[in-house]
């Protein structure tokens, strides 16, 4: 059996699953397996995000993670005429797939400011309104970065976007934050039938390896991307899994609680020491940034480490996967010994 790799650096919940999600894996009845759902179109998960967000169920995809959902938006595109407009330092699969398939985009500013970076919505609405763009992606909670798009900016990008641009929120790393507007952002679903909200089983639910992914969409973005849902359901395992994770809320909200407190701890012990400066940040991860004089030592000191929650995202731009609390106490030493060592 192949060893399991000691890179955490890609956001995965180490912690792990709720038991009830496990046990779903464990004790799913094998009979199951050689069959279809019931029917076509069949689904234990739809009915199941449609009775916790209050959204119907023909305005939900499921997909093989929120990368599927993303690809079949970038699928949709023509780059003989559609443009895509991204915040800056995003997750990279956007450009690389965008690249592949040849399809023109274009940033708008992500600002860091003194105690975690802000989206620079008046520079986003300009852009949108010159460009005319196909499609509006912003990662909220952002990664690397870990800031977020407020329901009261989201309404101004809404208000300025053409109605025939999709305005997509990649929200991954929904569930760690505790100021979320739940409310606010379901109401602008409501008015908005251009927008949809991206999300994963991956992060919180701690499901990376299931792939499981879905979005809640806008009355018009199904026909928007001509998506037909699959004829002969999905994954009868999965779906019981995932079903059993949406079941059990206090657990994963004790979960965050457990990651968000490492991850301030750690912030907070980073902006200690001279060379670095760590950003708040509302996801399980967090941006630092390393002075010019200290890249060298970091990356000497990575290149020790057993085990790495971290990576460099640009130049003197460090993202810290946040893991458990034995995982926070390693890389703040390595942090610690990396500062000492400085200009050497």
């Amino acid at each position: 059996m192949k060893k399991r790799h000691t890179d955490l650096n890609r956001n995965e919940i180490v912690q792990g699953p709720s038991p009830a999600a496990i046990k779903a894996l464990r004790t799913f009845p094998a009979e199951e397996i050689k069959f279809y759902y019931d029917g076509y179109n069949g689904s234990a998960l739809l009915p199941e995000l449609s009775k916790k967000f209050g959204v119907p169920r023909d305005r939900i995809i499921v997909g093989y993670g929120a990368e599927d959902i993303l690809r079949t938006i970038f699928d949709r595109l023509d780059p003989s005429r559609d443009t895509v407009l991204l915040n800056e330092l995003h997750f990279d699969y956007y450009h690389i797939h965008l690249h592949a398939r040849g399809i023109r985009f274009h940033e708008f500013r992500l600002i860091p400011e003194e105690r975690e970076f802000r989206f620079d919505i008046d520079g986003c609405i300009e852009t949108m309104r010159a460009l005319r763009p196909k499609l509006v992606l912003i990662t909220s909670p952002n990664n690397p970065t870990g800031n977020v798009l407020s329901s009261r900016d989201l309404a101004r990008i809404l208000a300025a976007a053409p109605k025939d641009t999709l305005v997509a929120i990649d929200e991954a790393y929904y569930g760690f934050d505790d100021r979320y507007e739940a409310s606010q952002f379901l109401s602008l679903l409501r008015r908005h039938g251009n927008l949809m909200f991206i999300r994963t089983f991956s992060k919180l639910y701690a499901l990376a390896g299931l792939r499981v992914g879905y979005a809640l969409c806008g009355r018009n973005v199904i026909a928007m991307l001509g998506y037909q849902g699959r004829r002969l359901g999905g994954s009868r395992v999965t779906e019981a899994v995932a079903v059993a994770a949406l079941r059990s809320p206090s657990y994963y909200r004790a979960l965050a609680r457990t990651i968000t407190k490492e991850r301030d701890r750690a912030i907070l012990a980073v902006n200690r020491l001279p060379h670095f400066k760590a950003f708040g940040s509302h996801a399980n991860l967090f941006a630092v940034k390393v002075s010019p004089d200290a890249r060298t030592a970091v990356e000497k000191e990575m290149s020790r480490m057993p085990s790495l929650v971290c990576k460099f995202y640009a130049p003197h731009l460090l993202r810290v996967s946040v893991a458990t609390r034995t995982d926070m106490d390693a890389f703040i030493a390595m942090m610690e010994r990396a500062d000492r060592n400085a200009g050497r």
